[in-house]
């Protein structure tokens, strides 16, 4: 699952940080630990709360403090690309050593 990345919102003539972000990346989180699913935190990855506002002035981000330019979309793909594979590569090393179980239930040290 991909979390929300940051954003702000322009209230009373000045911008500020959304907060229920907070609500919706925690429960998500639960979700998927519950659920044996992976989670990526894009505001995480951005820098964490309130970084929309770095991105923003990056050009990374749009005016609108909630989009991304195309470059900040290539550039968070780019870092979600890089995770999947840290990951991958990971995995691949523990089923190399004998460390995963196959399908079956059974070490599967000929793959």
């Amino acid at each position: 699952m991909v979390g929300p990345g940051d954003r702000w919102r322009y209230v009373r003539g000045r911008w500020q940080i959304v907060d229920g972000i907070d609500k919706i990346i925690d429960a998500q989180q639960i979700a998927c630990r519950e659920h044996g699913v992976a989670f990526w935190d894009t505001r995480g990855r951005m820098g964490g709360k309130g970084a929309m506002r770095d991105w923003v002035y990056a050009g990374l981000a749009q005016w609108d403090f909630v989009h991304f330019t195309s470059a900040g979309y290539h550039r968070l793909a780019a870092v979600m690309y890089a995770d999947i594979m840290q990951q991958f590569e990971a995995y691949q090393k523990n089923r190399t050593e004998g460390g995963a179980p196959a399908a079956n239930g059974h070490p599967d040290k000929d793959r």
